[in-house]
């Protein structure tokens, strides 16, 4: 599936970074040969069989700024739902936290595990959309 998406966007061969699966969703990182500093993601949904099947299309994920290898993309919800999954997709040896402020509601801290690796995290926008604010620290708390 990979292949044949990415085969229109000059990428060339593909190379599968990560592949996590959380609750009835899974979510595929990867890079084209072409473009080794971009990074892609797609989002599956576990079908009433059990096969996943692709929700949308790949995207690209932003990065890697604004820390050096640290990738993220908002991957919408479902036929209307208003979920959100935001994903974090971490080379950085420095990124250990990320803070979000959704709206003007409260920030969150969210940590991020060790190279490589994929976050996603999870939030509700608004009917008419929402805004979201990010900081990225290091282990012992300076924002990067």
């Amino acid at each position: 599936y990979l292949r044949w998406e990415m085969a229109d966007r000059g990428t060339g061969p593909i190379e599968l970074l990560a592949v996590e699966d959380e609750g009835a969703d899974r979510f595929a990182v990867f890079q084209g040969e072409r473009k080794p500093d971009e990074r892609y993601i797609v989002r599956f949904r576990q079908n009433e069989d059990g096969d996943y099947e692709a929700y949308g299309h790949p995207k690209w994920m932003y990065g890697p700024y604004p820390v050096r290898g640290v990738y993220t993309q908002p991957l919408w919800g479902y036929s209307g739902d208003r979920e959100v999954c935001y994903a974090v997709w971490n080379e950085s040896e420095q990124l250990a936290e990320v803070r979000f402020r959704l709206d003007d509601g409260p920030a969150e801290s969210v940590s991020i595990p060790t190279p490589p690796s994929l976050t996603i995290w999870r939030f509700t926008g608004g009917s008419t959309g929402w805004h979201l604010e990010n900081w990225y620290f290091d282990a012992a708390g300076s924002e990067l």
